[in-house]
């Protein structure tokens, strides 16, 4: 009970910091969709995300227990600037995720004795899965990395699992389902793969 009160704690000094130390600039547009993540000092980071359309863009920063230390939404932006104050957590595995509506990008971050380490070529993008409907046929498709574990669950109107698979995808994901109701639009699907579900 000790431990959960004093994580609770600092989870509120963290949520205070990141609010007061976070910066917040509208650049000038740009051509290359990109996150760039730069170090400001030993407890602080920068990112700057750039796209070629307006759209709302969502920043998240969990622990190594996924446990949300901030999460913020901006919209309807091209580029975005922000910076990150640290003060105050303790060493540790973090992981910022910086999510629009096609993809998400990760980058892990780590803090020992203080200071704060990352490595300038590790961000991960991730592309998101888009879903359509053709006729009486449901399609889901991704632009994914080759040898990638993929589930795909299927939900009736009623949230009960019709259908549920596992495989792995070796170029792309591209998936079609003929329901014999006719009535694909009345169907959710469910896509995770890399450690992100996707509720479609």
């Amino acid at each position: 009970m000790k431990t959960t009160k004093k994580m609770s704690s600092v989870v509120k000094v963290l949520l205070f910091v990141f609010l007061i130390g976070t910066t917040n600039t509208l650049l000038a547009n740009g051509e290359n969709p990109k996150l760039t993540i730069s170090k400001e000092n030993d407890k602080s980071f920068a990112i700057a995300f750039e796209n070629q359309k307006k759209l709302d863009v969502k920043i998240t920063f969990r622990d190594a227990a996924s446990v949300i230390l901030f999460k913020e939404t901006v919209k309807d932006v091209k580029q975005l600037s922000k910076t990150f104050d640290l003060k105050g957590l303790p060493d540790g595995k973090y992981f910022l995720e910086v999510e629009n509506k096609k993809s998400v990008y990760n980058q892990l971050i780590t803090i020992k004795n203080e200071k704060l380490f990352y490595n300038e070529a590790g961000v991960t993008t991730i592309n998101k899965p888009v879903t359509y409907v053709k006729e009486d046929t449901l399609y889901v498709s991704s632009n994914i990395e080759k040898n990638v574990a993929v589930q795909i669950t299927i939900f009736n109107n009623v949230g009960e699992i019709v259908h549920q698979e596992t495989s792995t995808v070796q170029n792309n994901l591209n998936k079609k389902y003929i329901f014999l109701d006719g009535r694909p639009n009345d169907y959710k699907v469910s896509v995770k793969y890399n450690g992100l579900t996707f509720n479609l």
